[in-house]
């Protein structure tokens, strides 16, 4: 699997408006190989050996699980990380995503359909009481993938505290998925740079 994509952030917190984004380019090969890389900030992948996150210099490593594995059975920060940034790649990953989906989330439902270019796509709804979490997934009808995950953290941000929250929303805009894409093996080699 071969993605390319946008992460956008749209914030209007006590009177503070903040709108980051940034591009990112992943792959996937079963059963545990993975490269994550956001632009400006980081990459986080398997080699199939090895689990490791880099940015700023720094990196942190861990064995790689050998097969498809739940997203809460990864070693700390990859379950968050991945989830914020790459739902689709964390869906890949999975043992069974379904699970996954009812594990981090308390509630999933489909809602109405929603159009975008005037293609209808299926539409989940997840609510996480925990932090009061609400995603939002359109899935592709005709490949079943992920076209666009969407979270509200409204609630969360005025529970911990926020007095005016009008909107706190980050989407995972997919540009391009490509199912059984061809990937070069190197694409997944990863040793820590020099210095690092």
């Amino acid at each position: 699997l071969q993605m390319t994509g946008k992460l956008t952030g749209d914030f209007e917190v006590d009177g503070q408006k903040q709108n980051p984004s940034s591009s990112f380019t992943s792959s996937f090969s079963a059963p545990n190989k993975f490269r994550h890389d956001m632009k400006d900030q980081g990459v986080i992948g398997s080699t199939g050996d090895q689990l490791y996150i880099y940015a700023n210099d720094r990196y942190l490593t861990f064995d790689a699980p050998k097969s498809r594995t739940m997203a809460d059975q990864l070693p700390a920060p990859f379950p968050d990380m991945l989830g914020a940034q790459n739902l689709s790649l964390v869906l890949a990953f999975s043992a069974d995503a379904a699970v996954d989906l009812t594990h981090a989330y308390d509630d999933v439902s489909r809602v109405a359909d929603v159009k975008l270019d005037d293609k209808p796509y299926t539409t989940l709804k997840l609510v996480r009481q925990r932090d009061n979490a609400v995603l939002q997934v359109l899935i592709d009808p005709s490949t079943n993938l992920l076209r666009r995950a969407t979270i509200d953290m409204s609630g969360n941000l005025a529970a911990r505290g926020a007095k005016d929250v009008k909107k706190a929303t980050v989407t995972i805009e997919y540009t391009t998925t490509t199912a059984n894409a061809p990937i070069k093996a190197e694409t997944f080699a990863w040793t820590p740079p020099p210095g690092a």
